[in-house]
């Protein structure tokens, strides 16, 4: 009896994805899954996403391994119907071989003669072929960042695979000239971490080399580029938050109760900025080409949240008809979906503006770099109450405390002049000084 088997190909994350990295398998062949549990982690250079079964049943065949970079629509697993028996020997990560025939048998006596004679620029791309296929792309990224050749390395990882261990070795080897049989892949003592990720240092190698991530390259050419693309300029404003976070304290615990969200500073910027943007709509533009500025109806503004290995900015999309609730919600929406790895390229393309707050780490201000194409970034500094010269009620200066911050607006100086970004941010800071804000919820 045959048994119909559901395919689970690599998914296009994005129109410019072309492919993905595997992360993590969840399950393993044999195991049984249900309909949305998820299958597997994969990575892009925008995203890193949970990616769910389609269907209830078991997992027949996993076809490419934990660190392997797959082109989109390539079969990645098959699941069979419920209640199938699969053989859990197909192994972990690669289905099992089929056992050669001993010489004799009648299957190799009617086996097909070979070709005595094989072009050999074929055999040749075979062979890199199948040498490729026997390293993850972070070895083969380690190699070239290195000037190795692959063929050189000899593989001890499964079926022949060269591991980074193996590259380790080989380093070591060549730079002292001598063949170690036993060579500590993990150095002694000679752990830290970084970001939670231990790293390990191999016996007489000063340093390690960890090839970037998909995220991490994708966040280097991005800011490389812009940096090469738009003369940048700076505008650094302190604002008075004290009466903003007055309201947001007495308004946060009904917001909890009726919203399931936090109302935070960060929510009242953002409808301040918004707001400063309808007054100044070439805050929402971006750069076409070399000569002309498009001017973006919605109003969609990326906000950058800290991930464990990089950063992602999702969008908030017409924030211009969004209350500070709706703007709230949107705000726990996406953090919380950027950090359960639940966002989809929609949720990280067609931003008009970025807002960063690193404030909320402590940092002071910054001076950050333009997203492309967009023409402005924000970036909020920490809020903290400090000691301030303020005019008494009877026209008399006095001392008093209150809450202050820093804003920094990056600008592309080929659309923004000075005088305008300033009239921007005196917009904002008037805004926030004022606290009018309706927190009704």
């Amino acid at each position: 009896m045959t048994v119909t088997m559901t395919d689970i190909p690599m998914p296009q994350m994005g129109e410019s994805i072309t492919e993905a990295t595997i992360v993590q398998w969840y399950r393993k062949v044999g195991d049984e899954i249900a309909a949305d549990e998820t299958l597997l982690e994969i990575s892009t250079a925008k995203v890193e996403a949970e990616i769910p079964a389609p269907c209830d049943g078991v997992i027949a065949e996993i076809l490419f391994e934990e660190g392997e970079t797959v082109d989109v629509d390539t079969i990645i697993a098959r699941i069979a119907p419920p209640g199938t028996a699969v053989d859990a020997s197909a192994a972990n990560g690669k289905p099992a071989k089929k056992a050669k025939e001993p010489e004799g048998s009648a299957a190799a006596a009617t086996a097909e003669p070979e070709e005595d004679v094989v072009d050999a620029a074929s055999l040749e791309r075979e062979r890199r072929h199948l040498l490729l296929r026997k390293s993850t792309p972070l070895v083969r990224s380690m190699v070239r960042e290195l000037g190795l050749d692959l063929e050189q390395i000899p593989g001890t990882g499964r079926h022949g695979r060269v591991t980074k261990g193996d590259v380790l070795k080989f380093l070591e080897s060549r730079d002292s000239g001598k063949h170690h049989e036993d060579y500590p892949v993990h150095g002694p003592g000679a752990s830290e971490t970084l970001g939670g990720l231990p790293l390990t240092f191999g016996k007489g190698l000063p340093d390690l080399v960890e090839p970037m991530s998909a995220m991490r390259k994708s966040i280097a050419r991005h800011m490389v580029d812009s940096r090469r693309i738009s003369p940048h300029a700076h505008t650094v404003h302190e604002v008075d938050f004290t009466k903003t976070m007055a309201l947001r304290e007495k308004a946060k615990e009904r917001f909890q109760e009726t919203l399931g969200v936090k109302l935070t500073p960060l929510s009242l910027i953002l409808k301040a900025v918004t707001e400063a943007i309808v007054k100044y709509p070439i805050f929402n533009s971006s750069v076409i080409g070399t000569d002309s500025i498009a001017y973006h109806r919605s109003i969609n503004i990326g906000v950058a949240v800290a991930l464990e290995r990089g950063l992602i900015v999702p969008v908030i999309r017409n924030m211009e008809h969004k209350s500070v609730g709706g703007i709230a919600e949107s705000l726990h929406d996406i953090a919380t979906r950027a950090r359960t790895k639940k966002l989809v390229p929609a949720d990280v393309e067609g931003g008009t503006l970025t807002v960063t707050s690193p404030g909320q780490k402590g940092a002071l201000m910054g001076l950050p770099i333009l997203a492309q194409p967009q023409v402005a970034v924000l970036y909020v500094g920490s809020i903290k109450k400090r000691p301030c010269v303020i005019e008494g009620a009877d026209g008399t200066d006095v001392i008093g405390i209150r809450s202050m911050g820093i804003l920094t607006l990056a600008l592309d100086h080929r659309v923004i002049d000075g005088w305008v970004a300033d009239s921007f941010m005196m917009e904002i800071r008037e805004r926030l000084e004022a606290a009018n804000f309706d927190v009704d919820v």
